[in-house]
């Protein structure tokens, strides 16, 4: 009676449910939470704050909000904090990145091969305005970058667009291709260690083009080497690895740049 009542359920609520907690009893409190978050009484996040104590207590460390989504059939990522006027811009792979007014977003959450993931998320009523990738589809072989951006167009309002960024091949500077090749420079755990692919602006307009977009070179090389580049406004989608706000790029040499392009959907 007490979860099925008009009022959101509140984290006391759980509180008391964690209190009880045992090995035996974690199943079924995650049954009952799951839920509670599908007909709207609660939210994963504040179910997160309280039950993965609880996880942790009993030998399983694993997140809950990240549980709940994924076996329980709930959005990957939160879009009811945007205002149905409001665009919704996403990062793709994000790490660390986190800018004001974007959402940001993992691999384990917003998978770029996953449909599904994009069906729990956006359903049929949003779609995304602006989805950021830097240094993310160079992980992905040229046929999973195609799969890829065929998601995206999928989930993209009209007009809306891929800023995407990768290391480019016709960069002509060795230790800078010695560190972006297919597996890296060598060692297992360098960040590089999983590239599949080194594109240039050829193949990625290519691929792109694949998935329907029209694609608008913003920076790249060419191919003998001669760096190109077109003005384009940081707040439509940062991208750090970049001539103008690389570190390594300084008195008029370029020590890192980044093969980059809005791939948009007319």
């Amino acid at each position: 009676q007490l979860f099925m009542t008009e009022k959101p359920v509140t984290a006391r609520i759980f509180h008391f449910l964690t209190r009880l907690l045992s090995d035996f009893m974690l199943k079924p409190i995650e049954s009952m939470a799951s839920r509670l978050c599908k007909i709207g009484r609660t939210s994963p996040a504040d179910l997160n704050k309280v039950l993965k104590p609880a996880r942790v207590q009993t030998g399983n460390n694993d997140d809950i909000q990240h549980f709940l989504r994924k076996e329980g059939g709930l959005p990957m990522i939160d879009l009811t904090h945007v205002a149905p006027t409001e665009a919704i811009k996403i990062i793709i792979g994000a790490s660390s990145q986190n800018y004001p007014g974007w959402i940001q977003t993992q691999e384990d959450e917003l998978n770029l091969l996953q449909r599904r993931d994009w069906e729990q998320s956006f359903g049929d009523a949003r779609k995304a305005d602006v989805i950021l990738a830097e240094h993310v589809w160079e992980h992905l072989t040229y046929e999973e970058g195609v799969e890829a951006a065929r998601i995206c167009y999928d989930f993209l309002n009209d007009g809306g667009y891929i800023r995407c960024a990768v290391p480019d091949g016709f960069f002509q500077n060795e230790w800078y291709q010695n560190m972006v090749q297919i597996g890296g420079p060598g060692p297992k755990d360098h960040p590089a260690a999983s590239h599949k692919i080194v594109h240039t602006y050829i193949s990625l307009t290519r691929m792109f083009e694949e998935a329907g977009f029209k694609v608008r070179l913003l920076e790249y090389c060419d191919e003998e080497g001669r760096f190109h580049y077109r003005e384009w406004d940081p707040q439509g989608g940062f991208i750090y690895r970049s001539y103008r706000y690389d570190h390594r790029n300084k008195e008029g040499n370029l020590g890192f740049v980044s093969l980059i392009a809005d791939a948009v959907k007319e």
